[in-house]
């Protein structure tokens, strides 16, 4: 996904915790443009901890966040995918990234004409189901 987006790891983790893993990750080369740790996260009215996104200082209408929990995104749940959490093992986990991959690259072509992700993120999504969506999120809509 590097050639074509902008991609910042937004984790809810410690630099500590994630450093480590994010080194093995990347190796030689750098997927993430930028890193953000659990103390960028912030609180939402009711206190709970949220990814909000208008704090990157990007175009909301160009943003897409992928998360396993639907909660950290839910001031722009419009911007958001509840993905199914991911355990590294392609025998547990499927075809998840594969299919996330295409689906977000369909997405992106779609906005050129939309001029907003978010629109075009609403009218592919279902194409996650079920392989790459949390089972929730499903529920919800």
């Amino acid at each position: 996904m590097k050639p074509i987006f902008e991609l910042i790891l937004f984790s809810s983790n410690t630099p500590e915790y994630v450093n480590p893993i994010l080194n093995i990750i990347q190796k030689d080369k750098k997927y993430f443009d930028f890193v953000l740790y659990r103390h960028h996260i912030t609180l939402d009215d009711e206190g709970n901890n949220v990814k909000n996104l208008e704090l990157l200082g990007r175009d909301l209408k160009k943003m897409i966040i992928i998360d396993d929990i639907s909660r950290y995104f839910k001031l722009q749940k419009e911007n958001g995918i509840n993905i199914k959490p991911f355990y590294g093992n392609v025998n547990n986990d499927g075809n998840t990234l594969k299919i996330l991959g295409e689906i977000l690259q369909k997405i992106r072509k779609d906005a050129v004409n939309t001029g907003d992700i978010r629109i075009s993120l609403d009218k592919f999504k279902k194409q996650l189901y079920p392989d790459v969506v949390d089972k929730s999120e499903v529920e919800m809509n």
